[in-house]
């Protein structure tokens, strides 16, 4: 898997033989899943001794363009039947339903089966990787998935091994990302593969793209829940919402909104997806993220202003959550202006000339 075998630890290895990759976009797919690892894919031929030792396509089921997500048109090279002797299949983003994956994915599930019956590697960016899964090629493997997607896929696939932590995974042939910007790293990594560390890295340095990278730099959102409806639960979270950073006693609260504490918690947990204690953390956790990511307080500071007048219990609570350390989110994190001052006729300028 990727995790063992990133670049930096690995030997460079002489592309020593022709390999051919196939792309495939999909329509209603994100166009930056098949443009992006084309641009970076092409950079990396035109980098060889023999150029004639990569041939990189973009194909469709019939040949036919398709669009995708913002109007924009892929014409392909050719059709599938054109790509018998493919390397390695790329499959490109496809709408981010998972049952429109599944459907609109059957014209080609069929060619991808035989390619992995002969042995051929499939790069998959999410969400396509739904589609191996409908067809049972990702039983006992470890794939990676958007986290906005992984408890669906958990649900529906169980015997995957799924994750949104890492960016990217390869397991016995089976290359996937988590997302759209994860595309190039999957692309560099599958350059390495090919064409050896070298030309890799002279991709990344071009694209400045740095290495590919092995997890996710930005934790994923912590509400991925249901969201409350015009109900009473509604009253509930917008009370929660102005109150957070106060002490808050669920009970009383249940019986302010003439609950039982019993009726108050199923309905709480339905509502939101969460316990009253863990929804509330997760709130105030994610403030302090927002302030982490924009102000300079200090961390005591800043867990007094989200309700923890315990910073040590609040630096436990955000590392579990989290993944990091709130110092260390901070650095990874925080904005920084490009410039410092924005030019004197441009601050100056009328606001509707800034919109234009």
């Amino acid at each position: 898997m990727l995790e063992n075998t990133h670049p930096a630890c690995q030997v460079t290895l002489e592309m020593t033989k022709p390999a051919h990759v196939a792309l495939v976009p999909f329509s209603g797919g994100n166009a930056s899943t098949i443009t992006g690892p084309l641009e970076v894919l092409e950079f990396a031929r035109k980098q060889l001794a023999n150029d004639d030792l990569l041939r990189v396509s973009v194909i469709t089921p019939d040949g036919a363009a398709v669009t995708c997500d913002g109007c924009v048109t892929i014409t392909p090279s050719a059709s599938i039947a054109h790509a018998e002797d493919a390397d390695l299949v790329f499959l490109a983003g496809m709408p981010c339903v998972v049952d429109e994956v599944v459907g609109d994915g059957a014209c080609i599930l069929d060619w991808v089966l035989e390619r992995v019956a002969r042995g051929v590697p499939i790069a998959t960016v999410c969400p396509t990787q739904a589609l191996l899964a409908h067809a049972g090629l990702l039983d006992g493997r470890t794939v990676a998935m958007h986290w906005s997607l992984i408890d669906e896929v958990r649900q529906r696939w169980p015997k995957t091994c799924w994750t949104a932590e890492r960016m990217v995974v390869e397991d016995q042939g089976i290359y996937s990302c988590c997302g759209a910007s994860a595309a190039i790293d999957l692309t560099l990594y599958i350059v390495d593969q090919l064409c050896g560390r070298d030309i890799m890295v002279a991709c990344a340095q071009w694209f400045l793209a740095g290495l590919p990278r092995t997890r996710q730099q930005l934790p994923p959102p912590m509400f991925t829940g249901p969201v409350a409806e015009r109900t009473l639960m509604a009253g509930v979270e917008a009370w929660i919402l102005g109150h957070f950073n106060g002490p808050i006693h669920f009970e009383s609260l249940s019986r302010q909104f003439g609950m039982s504490w019993r009726t108050f918690y199923r309905r709480f947990q339905d509502a939101f997806g969460d316990s009253p204690k863990v929804y509330l953390q997760k709130l105030r956790l994610n403030a302090a993220r927002r302030l982490l990511e924009t102000d300079t307080d200090s961390i005591d500071l800043v867990a007094l202003r989200v309700g923890y007048a315990d910073p040590a219990y609040f630096r436990v609570l955000f590392k579990r959550y989290v993944g990091m350390t709130p110092s260390r989110y901070r650095d990874n994190f925080r904005f920084r202006p490009v410039a410092t001052k924005m030019p004197l006729a441009l601050a100056q300028a009328p606001a509707h000339r800034l919109s234009r």
